[in-house]
């Protein structure tokens, strides 16, 4: 039994990362259920890769977020170029070869379509160092 989709795909046709056009500010990130979260390159401190690529951990000032997938070493290099691009929850089981994110953790509050709260956060955050 092959893993499907809410769209019916197949799991080797599900995309879980989208390289990064010229015009996007920073990464865009996508939960399952429609949660999406942008957040500028400049304001990435750290980006780790551990657990054999199966754990993305992205630092900001604000918070840190994690993926967690398989082969995560195409996000982790995008990230440290600060060109990552659109990154999709894919849920379900990972596909046996190839990049795939089963999930995000993120360390921070999210609100959908929110880009106004990565500059709030970014300025309460500031705000404390001071």
């Amino acid at each position: 039994m092959s893993y499907v989709s809410p769209l019916n795909l197949s799991s080797d046709e599900v995309v879980c990362y989208l390289k990064r056009e010229a015009s996007q500010l920073g990464p865009l990130f996508i939960s399952l259920n429609g949660n999406r979260r942008i957040l500028v390159d400049s304001l990435l401190t750290l980006a780790e890769l551990s657990d054999d690529e199966r754990l993305l951990t992205l630092h900001y000032p604000f918070g840190q977020l994690r993926v967690r997938g398989h082969q995560l070493g195409e996000l982790f290099e995008d990230a440290r170029r600060g060109r990552l691009g659109e990154v999709r929850e894919c849920g379900g089981p990972a596909r046996s070869e190839g990049l795939w994110v089963d999930r995000f953790e993120w360390g921070f509050p999210i609100e959908q379509d929110d880009l106004a709260s990565v500059v709030k956060d970014a300025t309460r955050e500031f705000g404390r160092l001071q």
